[in-house]
């Protein structure tokens, strides 16, 4: 069974896109998550390093520059 995983947020940069040689692509972005309660009264943001590969990644790579929602 595959684990899945539904993150909303923001890009924090513009997305990091590297070409291999083997015709492979790879996109990776910053995604700011806000939590849903505080710590210590102040909002707190979780920070994930996402990548993505293949044709897919491409299609990601259109549109998605610093402070967009992915």
């Amino acid at each position: 069974m595959l684990n899945s995983v539904n993150l909303v947020g923001n890009v924090g940069g513009d997305p990091d896109v590297r070409y291999f040689d083997s015709g492979s692509v790879k996109v990776a972005i910053s995604l700011a998550v806000g939590r849903a309660y505080k710590k210590e009264g102040q909002p707190d943001t979780d920070w994930f390093r996402v990548e993505a590969w293949s044709k897919r990644s491409e299609e990601r790579r259109v549109g998605k520059e610093c402070r967009s929602r992915w």
